[in-house]
Protein backbone atom coordinates (compact mmCIF):
# COMPACT_ATOMS: atom_id res chain seq x y z
CA UNK A 1 0.00 0.00 0.00
CA UNK A 2 1.16 3.41 -1.34
CA UNK A 3 0.26 5.60 1.54
CA UNK A 4 1.59 8.85 -0.49
CA UNK A 5 0.00 8.34 -3.00
CA UNK A 6 -2.94 7.83 -1.20
CA UNK A 7 -2.72 11.26 0.36
CA UNK A 8 -2.04 12.40 -2.81
CA UNK A 9 -5.23 11.51 -4.55
CA UNK A 10 -7.04 12.37 -1.29
CA UNK A 11 -5.65 15.77 -1.99
CA UNK A 12 -6.14 16.34 -5.09
CA UNK A 13 -9.97 15.36 -4.83
CA UNK A 14 -10.54 17.44 -1.95
CA UNK A 15 -8.71 20.63 -4.14
CA UNK A 16 -10.96 20.30 -6.90
CA UNK A 17 -14.21 19.71 -4.60
CA UNK A 18 -13.15 22.68 -2.74
CA UNK A 19 -12.45 24.90 -5.80
CA UNK A 20 -16.39 23.97 -7.49
CA UNK A 21 -17.58 24.52 -3.19
CA UNK A 22 -15.95 28.05 -2.98
CA UNK A 23 -17.63 28.88 -6.57
CA UNK A 24 -21.26 27.95 -5.85
CA UNK A 25 -20.68 30.04 -2.69
CA UNK A 26 -19.65 33.04 -4.77
CA UNK A 27 -22.71 32.72 -6.82
CA UNK A 28 -24.98 32.93 -3.32
CA UNK A 29 -22.29 35.52 -2.22
CA UNK A 30 -23.07 37.87 -5.22
CA UNK A 31 -27.15 37.24 -4.94
CA UNK A 32 -26.53 38.08 -1.69
CA UNK A 33 -25.40 41.68 -2.35
CA UNK A 34 -28.28 42.18 -4.15
CA UNK A 35 -31.11 41.30 -1.72
CA UNK A 36 -31.97 44.05 0.67
CA UNK A 37 -34.81 41.51 2.50
CA UNK A 38 -33.98 40.51 5.90
CA UNK A 39 -35.98 37.40 5.42
CA UNK A 40 -34.22 36.39 1.99
CA UNK A 41 -30.98 37.36 3.11
CA UNK A 42 -31.45 35.35 6.10
CA UNK A 43 -32.32 32.54 3.67
CA UNK A 44 -29.25 33.12 1.32
CA UNK A 45 -27.09 33.31 4.71
CA UNK A 46 -27.65 29.76 5.55
CA UNK A 47 -27.41 28.78 1.88
CA UNK A 48 -23.93 29.83 2.16
CA UNK A 49 -23.27 28.31 5.68
CA UNK A 50 -24.78 24.52 4.18
CA UNK A 51 -22.59 25.02 1.12
CA UNK A 52 -19.85 25.14 3.11
CA UNK A 53 -20.73 22.30 5.68
CA UNK A 54 -21.10 19.95 2.94
CA UNK A 55 -18.91 17.75 2.69
CA UNK A 56 -18.51 14.75 0.09
CA UNK A 57 -20.54 11.28 0.29
CA UNK A 58 -18.22 8.33 0.03
CA UNK A 59 -19.48 4.97 -0.09
CA UNK A 60 -17.47 2.63 1.53
CA UNK A 61 -20.19 -0.61 1.10
CA UNK A 62 -19.82 -0.71 -2.97
CA UNK A 63 -16.77 1.15 -3.92
CA UNK A 64 -13.18 -0.50 -2.86
CA UNK A 65 -11.82 3.36 -3.63
CA UNK A 66 -12.80 6.72 -2.79
CA UNK A 67 -11.76 8.10 -6.26
CA UNK A 68 -15.34 7.25 -7.54
CA UNK A 69 -17.46 8.85 -4.69
CA UNK A 70 -14.95 12.03 -4.78
CA UNK A 71 -15.31 11.82 -8.76
CA UNK A 72 -19.00 11.84 -9.16
CA UNK A 73 -19.71 14.62 -5.89
CA UNK A 74 -17.29 16.98 -7.81
CA UNK A 75 -19.30 16.28 -11.14
CA UNK A 76 -22.34 16.65 -9.30
CA UNK A 77 -21.06 20.06 -7.77
CA UNK A 78 -19.77 21.22 -11.17
CA UNK A 79 -23.18 20.32 -13.13
CA UNK A 80 -25.07 22.26 -10.33
CA UNK A 81 -22.67 25.21 -10.25
CA UNK A 82 -23.34 25.55 -14.25
CA UNK A 83 -27.23 25.16 -13.52
CA UNK A 84 -27.23 28.19 -11.51
CA UNK A 85 -24.19 30.33 -13.27
CA UNK A 86 -27.10 29.73 -16.52
CA UNK A 87 -30.08 31.19 -14.56
CA UNK A 88 -27.96 34.30 -13.22
CA UNK A 89 -26.85 35.20 -16.84
CA UNK A 90 -30.44 35.15 -18.25
CA UNK A 91 -31.87 36.51 -15.21
CA UNK A 92 -29.64 39.17 -15.62
CA UNK A 93 -29.97 39.64 -19.40
CA UNK A 94 -33.79 39.63 -18.81
CA UNK A 95 -33.96 42.15 -16.53
CA UNK A 96 -31.54 44.60 -18.68
CA UNK A 97 -33.72 44.01 -21.27
CA UNK A 98 -36.90 45.25 -19.04
CA UNK A 99 -34.58 47.94 -17.69
CA UNK A 100 -34.26 49.45 -21.84
CA UNK A 101 -37.74 49.46 -21.84
CA UNK A 102 -38.17 51.53 -18.98
CA UNK A 103 -35.86 53.68 -19.48
CA UNK A 104 -35.54 55.84 -22.41
CA UNK A 105 -31.59 56.92 -23.43
CA UNK A 106 -33.08 60.48 -23.58
CA UNK A 107 -34.11 60.47 -19.35
CA UNK A 108 -30.90 61.85 -18.16
CA UNK A 109 -32.94 62.25 -14.29
CA UNK A 110 -33.04 58.39 -13.87
CA UNK A 111 -30.53 56.15 -12.32
CA UNK A 112 -30.88 53.31 -14.58
CA UNK A 113 -30.94 55.19 -18.43
CA UNK A 114 -29.76 52.60 -20.83
CA UNK A 115 -26.50 55.46 -21.60
CA UNK A 116 -25.44 55.06 -18.42
CA UNK A 117 -25.40 50.98 -18.72
CA UNK A 118 -23.47 51.06 -21.36
CA UNK A 119 -20.96 53.74 -20.49
CA UNK A 120 -20.24 52.81 -16.75
CA UNK A 121 -17.35 49.68 -16.76
CA UNK A 122 -18.75 46.24 -14.82
CA UNK A 123 -17.26 44.94 -12.20
CA UNK A 124 -17.33 41.96 -10.40
CA UNK A 125 -18.92 41.13 -6.69
CA UNK A 126 -16.78 37.91 -6.10
CA UNK A 127 -13.03 36.16 -6.77
CA UNK A 128 -15.12 33.41 -8.76
CA UNK A 129 -16.11 36.63 -11.55
CA UNK A 130 -19.44 34.73 -11.98
CA UNK A 131 -21.42 37.79 -13.52
CA UNK A 132 -20.35 41.28 -14.23
CA UNK A 133 -22.71 43.73 -13.01
CA UNK A 134 -23.04 48.03 -13.24
CA UNK A 135 -21.86 50.30 -10.92
CA UNK A 136 -25.82 50.92 -9.68
CA UNK A 137 -27.55 47.95 -11.04
CA UNK A 138 -29.57 45.80 -8.40
CA UNK A 139 -31.45 42.82 -8.81
CA UNK A 140 -33.17 41.80 -5.95
CA UNK A 141 -35.26 39.27 -8.08
CA UNK A 142 -32.19 37.41 -8.09
CA UNK A 143 -33.24 36.27 -4.29
CA UNK A 144 -35.60 33.57 -6.14
CA UNK A 145 -32.36 30.88 -6.62
CA UNK A 146 -33.13 30.00 -3.31
CA UNK A 147 -36.06 28.11 -4.36
CA UNK A 148 -33.99 25.74 -6.64
CA UNK A 149 -32.30 23.63 -3.94
CA UNK A 150 -35.28 22.71 -2.20
CA UNK A 151 -37.14 22.11 -5.33
CA UNK A 152 -34.52 19.86 -6.92
CA UNK A 153 -34.63 17.88 -3.89
CA UNK A 154 -38.22 17.45 -3.46
CA UNK A 155 -38.48 16.69 -6.95
CA UNK A 156 -35.32 13.91 -7.16
CA UNK A 157 -36.32 12.04 -3.77
CA UNK A 158 -39.54 11.54 -5.66
CA UNK A 159 -37.32 10.12 -8.60
CA UNK A 160 -35.68 7.89 -5.86
CA UNK A 161 -38.93 6.42 -4.28
CA UNK A 162 -40.07 5.83 -7.67
CA UNK A 163 -37.13 4.03 -8.96
CA UNK A 164 -37.20 1.83 -5.94
CA UNK A 165 -40.86 0.59 -6.04
CA UNK A 166 -39.85 -0.20 -9.85
CA UNK A 167 -36.68 -2.57 -8.51
CA UNK A 168 -38.20 -3.61 -5.11
CA UNK A 169 -35.02 -2.70 -3.71
CA UNK A 170 -33.55 0.15 -2.18
CA UNK A 171 -30.64 2.25 -4.31
CA UNK A 172 -26.90 2.15 -2.46
CA UNK A 173 -25.36 5.50 -2.21
CA UNK A 174 -23.14 5.28 -5.49
CA UNK A 175 -26.71 4.77 -7.35
CA UNK A 176 -28.27 7.57 -6.06
CA UNK A 177 -25.20 9.78 -6.60
CA UNK A 178 -25.51 8.65 -10.15
CA UNK A 179 -28.86 9.01 -10.76
CA UNK A 180 -28.48 12.49 -9.29
CA UNK A 181 -25.47 13.47 -11.85
CA UNK A 182 -27.69 12.42 -14.48
CA UNK A 183 -30.91 14.32 -12.96
CA UNK A 184 -28.70 17.76 -13.03
CA UNK A 185 -27.51 16.92 -16.47
CA UNK A 186 -30.92 16.33 -17.95
CA UNK A 187 -32.27 19.83 -16.19
CA UNK A 188 -29.32 21.56 -17.36
CA UNK A 189 -30.07 20.31 -21.19
CA UNK A 190 -34.00 21.04 -20.95
CA UNK A 191 -32.84 24.70 -19.80
CA UNK A 192 -30.73 25.89 -21.95
CA UNK A 193 -33.05 24.35 -25.24
CA UNK A 194 -35.56 26.38 -23.18
CA UNK A 195 -37.55 28.17 -26.06
CA UNK A 196 -39.62 31.17 -25.54
CA UNK A 197 -42.63 31.21 -24.07
CA UNK A 198 -45.43 30.46 -27.44
CA UNK A 199 -43.22 28.21 -29.58
CA UNK A 200 -45.45 26.06 -29.82
CA UNK A 201 -48.51 28.16 -31.23
CA UNK A 202 -48.74 29.65 -34.74
CA UNK A 203 -47.01 32.80 -36.02
CA UNK A 204 -50.51 35.01 -36.27
CA UNK A 205 -51.08 33.49 -32.32
CA UNK A 206 -47.77 34.48 -31.31
CA UNK A 207 -47.84 37.81 -32.52
CA UNK A 208 -50.95 38.71 -31.21
CA UNK A 209 -50.76 37.17 -27.62
CA UNK A 210 -47.27 36.68 -27.36
CA UNK A 211 -46.24 39.97 -29.13
CA UNK A 212 -43.69 41.86 -26.28
CA UNK A 213 -43.33 45.48 -27.94
CA UNK A 214 -46.93 45.36 -26.73
CA UNK A 215 -47.12 43.68 -23.21
CA UNK A 216 -43.24 44.51 -22.30
CA UNK A 217 -42.97 48.19 -23.36
CA UNK A 218 -44.13 50.90 -20.93
CA UNK A 219 -44.02 53.82 -23.84
CA UNK A 220 -46.50 51.41 -25.83
CA UNK A 221 -48.73 51.20 -22.69
CA UNK A 222 -48.45 54.98 -22.44
CA UNK A 223 -49.07 55.36 -25.66
CA UNK A 224 -52.23 53.41 -25.43
CA UNK A 225 -53.47 54.98 -22.01
CA UNK A 226 -52.77 58.62 -23.75
CA UNK A 227 -54.89 57.86 -26.75
CA UNK A 228 -57.75 56.38 -24.30
CA UNK A 229 -57.49 59.21 -22.31
CA UNK A 230 -57.90 61.79 -25.36
CA UNK A 231 -61.67 60.47 -25.61
CA UNK A 232 -62.64 62.62 -21.82
CA UNK A 233 -64.46 66.02 -23.58
CA UNK A 234 -63.34 68.31 -21.28
CA UNK A 235 -65.00 71.58 -23.29
CA UNK A 236 -68.92 69.40 -22.94
CA UNK A 237 -67.69 68.22 -19.38
CA UNK A 238 -67.95 69.34 -15.49
CA UNK A 239 -64.68 68.74 -13.59
CA UNK A 240 -66.52 65.95 -11.39
CA UNK A 241 -67.35 64.34 -14.80
CA UNK A 242 -64.33 64.80 -16.40
CA UNK A 243 -62.71 62.89 -13.09
CA UNK A 244 -65.24 59.88 -13.12
CA UNK A 245 -64.32 59.52 -16.66
CA UNK A 246 -61.01 59.73 -16.25
CA UNK A 247 -61.00 56.72 -13.05
CA UNK A 248 -63.44 54.52 -15.30
CA UNK A 249 -60.63 55.00 -17.86
CA UNK A 250 -58.37 54.04 -16.15
CA UNK A 251 -59.71 51.26 -14.33
CA UNK A 252 -60.71 49.89 -17.82
CA UNK A 253 -56.74 50.30 -18.95
CA UNK A 254 -55.43 48.63 -15.74
CA UNK A 255 -57.96 45.47 -16.19
CA UNK A 256 -57.09 45.28 -19.83
CA UNK A 257 -53.57 44.96 -18.72
CA UNK A 258 -54.57 42.60 -16.36
CA UNK A 259 -56.28 40.13 -18.92
CA UNK A 260 -53.85 40.25 -21.23
CA UNK A 261 -50.92 38.85 -18.59
CA UNK A 262 -53.45 36.60 -17.79
CA UNK A 263 -54.06 35.26 -20.84
CA UNK A 264 -50.49 35.30 -21.65
CA UNK A 265 -50.06 33.11 -18.36
CA UNK A 266 -52.81 30.65 -19.25
CA UNK A 267 -51.63 30.06 -22.70
CA UNK A 268 -48.02 29.57 -21.82
CA UNK A 269 -49.13 26.91 -18.72
CA UNK A 270 -51.36 25.11 -21.22
CA UNK A 271 -48.75 25.20 -23.74
CA UNK A 272 -46.53 22.96 -20.79
CA UNK A 273 -49.73 21.02 -20.00
CA UNK A 274 -50.08 20.02 -23.54
CA UNK A 275 -46.27 18.96 -23.89
CA UNK A 276 -46.23 16.66 -21.09
CA UNK A 277 -49.55 15.36 -22.03
CA UNK A 278 -47.94 14.62 -25.72
CA UNK A 279 -45.15 12.92 -23.85
CA UNK A 280 -47.67 10.74 -21.42
CA UNK A 281 -49.56 10.02 -25.09
CA UNK A 282 -46.84 9.10 -26.45
CA UNK A 283 -45.22 6.50 -23.79
CA UNK A 284 -49.08 5.05 -23.69
CA UNK A 285 -49.03 4.89 -27.89
CA UNK A 286 -52.24 6.52 -27.71
CA UNK A 287 -53.30 9.60 -30.25
CA UNK A 288 -52.82 13.03 -29.86
CA UNK A 289 -56.20 14.06 -30.24
CA UNK A 290 -57.06 12.94 -26.88
CA UNK A 291 -55.82 16.56 -25.88
CA UNK A 292 -59.09 17.97 -27.11
CA UNK A 293 -61.49 15.64 -24.36
CA UNK A 294 -62.54 18.42 -22.37
CA UNK A 295 -63.75 17.53 -17.99
CA UNK A 296 -67.68 16.84 -17.89
CA UNK A 297 -69.14 16.64 -14.60
CA UNK A 298 -70.92 13.34 -14.29
CA UNK A 299 -74.28 14.36 -13.18
CA UNK A 300 -74.50 17.04 -16.04
CA UNK A 301 -73.38 13.83 -18.80
CA UNK A 302 -75.93 11.84 -20.38
CA UNK A 303 -76.36 8.19 -21.86
CA UNK A 304 -75.60 8.53 -25.61
CA UNK A 305 -78.07 6.20 -27.91
CA UNK A 306 -75.36 3.33 -28.85
CA UNK A 307 -75.98 1.99 -32.23
CA UNK A 308 -77.21 -1.98 -32.07
CA UNK A 309 -73.81 -4.25 -32.45
CA UNK A 310 -75.34 -6.98 -34.01
CA UNK A 311 -76.86 -5.20 -37.13
CA UNK A 312 -74.62 -2.19 -37.89
CA UNK A 313 -71.60 -2.93 -40.01
CA UNK A 314 -68.32 -4.34 -38.98
CA UNK A 315 -66.86 -0.78 -38.89
CA UNK A 316 -68.98 0.65 -35.37
CA UNK A 317 -68.82 -2.91 -34.25
CA UNK A 318 -64.60 -2.66 -34.08
CA UNK A 319 -64.87 0.98 -32.91
CA UNK A 320 -67.17 -0.06 -29.78
CA UNK A 321 -64.61 -3.00 -29.33
CA UNK A 322 -61.74 -0.70 -29.40
CA UNK A 323 -63.52 1.83 -27.00
CA UNK A 324 -63.27 4.89 -29.53
CA UNK A 325 -67.20 5.47 -28.99
CA UNK A 326 -67.84 7.11 -25.63
CA UNK A 327 -70.98 5.74 -24.07
CA UNK A 328 -71.21 9.50 -22.15
CA UNK A 329 -71.55 13.19 -23.59
CA UNK A 330 -71.76 16.36 -22.43
CA UNK A 331 -75.41 18.20 -23.22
Amino acid sequence: MDRFEILYNLWEYEFSYLQYKRQLADCYYEIYQHTFDQDERHSIAQAIVSISARRPRIDFRTDDYFAHSYSLETRHLQQYLSLIREYISRHVNDMRQITENLFDTTDYGSYFPSTRLVTSPPIYLSVSKIHSYYLFEFLESLSTLTRLPHVLKQSFNELIEFEELQRQTNLSLTEKMVYELDYLEEIFSSYKQLHQPGSMYSANQQRDVFNTLYSDHPSMMGKLAYEILKQVDEARTTKKEQYEKYLKLNSSLLELITLRYRLIRSATESELLSTVYKQQLDTMSIDHSHLSLRFIQFEFAQSRNLPNINTDNHHITSQLADGQLDKITGQ
